[in-house]
Order: C-alpha cells, then sequence, then structure tokens
C-alpha cells in the first residue's frame, strides 16, 4: 500500500532560483506516476513510472516507458517514445520548508538519490490524475 502522504504534483520550482528547467514527480494513488524534465527551449521529457513504498522511508521508482514531445499552443507532438526498465530505490523524508520562491512554507519531499535531475521537491497539490501529464492523450497509458 502506498501511503497518501506522497500522493501528489511534487515540483522542483521552490528550489529553482531563477533556473530555466523544471522537474516534477506526479504520485498517483493507484501506484501510477510520471517524472517530467521541461526547460525554456522546448525540451519536455517525460518517464513514466510505478512506485511504490516496500518499508517506511524508502521509495520504489520503476520506470518503464520515456516519451519526449513538442508541445506548443496546447497541441501536443510525441518526438520519441521508448520503453525503459530503470528501477530505483531511494530514501526519502517530508519536512516543512521555505524558500525565496516559496516564504509561506511548503511540505518537502528530500530524496537521497536524484530522480530526473533533482532530489528535491516541493509539494503543489495532492490531487493528480494522469489527465495532468500532458502527453496522455497521445501515449495512452496501459
Amino acid at each position: 500500500m502506498n501511503p497518501a502522504e506522497l500522493v501528489g504534483l511534487w515540483s522542483s520550482e521552490p528550489y529553482e532560483y531563477g533556473s530555466m528547467e523544471m522537474t516534477e514527480l506526479a504520485l498517483l494513488p493507484d501506484g501510477r506516476g510520471w517524472s517530467l524534465f521541461e526547460n525554456s527551449v522546448g525540451a519536455y521529457e517525460i518517464e513514466r513510472l510505478t512506485w511504490s513504498v516496500p518499508e517506511p522511508g524508502r521509495l520504489e521508482l520503476h520506470t518503464h516507458l520515456y516519451v519526449s514531445a513538442d508541445i506548443s499552443e496546447n497541441q501536443v507532438e510525441v518526438e520519441q517514445e521508448s520503453p525503459l526498465d530503470k528501477r530505483q530505490n531511494v530514501a526519502y523524508t517530508l519536512s516543512d520548508d521555505t524558500t525565496p520562491l516559496e516564504p509561506d512554507g511548503f511540505v518537502a519531499l528530500n530524496l537521497s538519490e536524484r530522480v530526473v535531475v533533482r532530489s528535491r521537491f516541493g509539494l503543489r497539490r495532492r490531487e493528480v490524475t494522469i489527465h495532468d501529464d500532458q502527453t496522455h492523450a497521445v501515449v495512452p497509458y496501459g
């Protein structure tokens, strides 16, 4: 069973002081999810995954699909789609945090290793569905 405390849309934005890129980690209640890397020059890369918590304080991610897309004016064009088989088992902690970008505070997800290119994420919102993945209509979830 996956703990509800991890379900949500997590973003590196609170830690991106002037950065031109952003990463997200989406963890859905049913154990599916994705990681996203996006930058200002148009890179939009998603890795679809499944996740679980095999023991308290450990997050297991199994990445199974890579999707690169061009997204403009609500149009999605898949540039590349390829299977993956990448597994990560990382320690995690949750804490309250503040940054200059988020002075009112947020819940932080701190990972022992980088997922995509970051190891710290701030909770954006608890409610997340596959429809938040902009490539879901072009590359459906299995």
